[in-house]
């Protein structure tokens, strides 16, 4: 779980710096970040777990339990999106920046 939530953070970072490339990230601002990161997966996490609950508990209420597990798998789909692009961006720098020469 640390692992995973690592790299959650790391993507998070690594799509602050590619909206302000020269901007260095004072230390309350990435923490405000990982905060945010938290909240989101919960957020995503719990709609889909609320969602599976009513349509299989509730009787009266499937509109809600749809509703809930769709909003839940667009932000688990926006969030794996993201990730994709910002993996692929880093890697598409690092394969164009020239390596260092030691001179």
């Amino acid at each position: 779980m640390d692992y995973v939530l690592d790299v959650i953070f790391g993507v998070l970072l690594e799509l602050t710096k590619q909206l302000k490339p020269n901007c260095k990230l004072k230390k309350w601002q990435e923490v405000i970040l990982i905060i945010l990161s938290v909240l989101l997966l919960l957020s995503s996490i719990g709609c889909l777990i609320a969602g599976v609950h009513i349509l299989s508990a509730v009787p009266g209420y499937k509109t809600v339990g749809k509703i809930l597990l769709a909003v839940g798998i667009c932000l688990i789909v926006l969030q794996c999106v993201t990730y994709a692009v910002l993996i692929g961006k880093h890697l598409k720098t690092q394969r164009d920046t020239p390596p260092k020469s030691d001179e």
